[in-house]
């Protein structure tokens, strides 16, 4: 990793940390190539500081080449900056959520959308408040200073309930679902760029809310509208919400199919096991069960050297067909029937069939 720390037209000065003490002479090539194949320019590096902190090598270069360009670039950015003034007041309302913040980390104002959910904030310091979570150095005035061209991501240490005033009438956009609860994690995440007002002498956090779906901002306070306009935090908010409900609606009817596939099975299962029962009926169970494997017909049969075979019969069943109605003689036969092959199943006798 690298940042810069000071830049002149005649040189740079180059801050980088890194893992290994042989990276020192790639990134002094790396940088050297860099400006003769893009810029066509040669570069002298000196090394001005080498120190081991941890398990990171730290490493200062004095970067010295033609750097005419720079002052140029500078002057063109200060003309064009005279001519564009802005009030403390619309900047507050261009970045709704910036933080202003002095050397004492006292916090001295902040943007419009910020100050309805935090409105204790102000005059306190930011360290209170907030816990730095990227990059990983320590929440002060001059390390931030030293590092304003990395993205700093803030988290709020407290988790943050606010409800809106109710008389408040804006024109806002809200969708929610209240069938969904609202997420665990009930602090605000703030992610932008740190910048030094030099007029103030101050520094101000130009940050955008980190919010994954709509019931984050709602559950914060905050509305579509309290968003910053300069971006696509709206748009992106809208669009994730979008895709939520989709995804939503796609899981809803992938659940609904897997209701109805389990219930096919359950009634294949029910079907097999009937199929079964009525082969068991037809064929013994240990014949059917080979020929299920797909085992020859011929190799399921087997030869007993003596068997006793039972013959039934109904004595005078004409006789007593004559004498009720042919719905009495099914229901006879059916229960008598079934009270047989309970009989057969419980003692491991096999029916051969049953002749009418």
């Amino acid at each position: 990793m690298s940042r810069q720390q000071q830049e002149d037209e005649e040189l740079l000065i180059l801050y980088e940390y890194y893992q290994s003490l042989k990276s020192r002479s790639v990134i002094k090539r790396k940088n050297k190539r860099v400006a003769r194949h893009f810029y066509h320019k040669e570069m002298r590096i000196e090394l001005v500081r080498e120190e081991i902190l941890f398990d990171t090598v730290h490493v200062t270069f004095q970067l010295t080449f033609d750097n005419r360009a720079f002052t140029l670039a500078s002057l063109t950015m200060t003309r064009e900056e005279k001519h564009l003034p802005i009030s403390a007041s619309m900047l507050f309302e261009i970045f709704p959520f910036c933080i202003v913040f002095g050397s004492d980390m006292v916090v001295r104002s902040m943007g419009n959308s910020l100050m309805v959910i935090l409105p204790d904030l102000v005059s306190k310091k930011i360290t209170n408040w907030f816990d730095l979570v990227r990059p990983l150095i320590a929440f002060k005035f001059e390390t931030i200073l030293n590092r304003t061209n990395n993205i700093f991501e803030l988290v709020t240490v407290e988790p943050v309930l606010t409800e809106r005033p109710p008389d408040r009438k804006r024109n806002e956009v809200v969708l929610s679902d209240e069938s969904n609860g609202g997420p665990d994690d009930k602090t605000l995440r703030l992610k932008g760029q740190m910048i030094y007002m030099d007029n103030w002498r101050m520094m101000m956090y130009l940050g955008t809310p980190m919010m994954p779906d709509l019931n984050s901002l709602i559950t914060t306070g905050l509305y579509i509208n309290d968003l910053s306009m300069h971006d696509f935090s709206r748009d992106l908010m809208l669009a994730g919400t979008q895709q939520s409900v989709e995804l939503k609606l796609a899981l809803d009817q992938e659940q609904q199919k897997s209701k109805k596939l389990e219930e096919s099975m359950r009634k294949l299962d029910e079907e097999m096991k009937r199929t079964d029962e009525l082969l068991y009926q037809m064929i013994p169970k240990q014949v059917a069960d080979r020929l299920r494997t797909g085992e020859s017909p011929i190799d399921t049969c087997e030869m007993f050297n003596s068997v006793s075979i039972l013959f039934s019969d109904v004595v005078t069943f004409t006789e007593i067909c004559s004498r009720i109605t042919p719905m009495e003689v099914v229901s006879m036969l059916n229960a008598m029937y079934s009270i047989f092959d309970t009989l057969t199943e419980r003692n491991g006798v096999y029916k051969v069939g049953t002749l009418i």
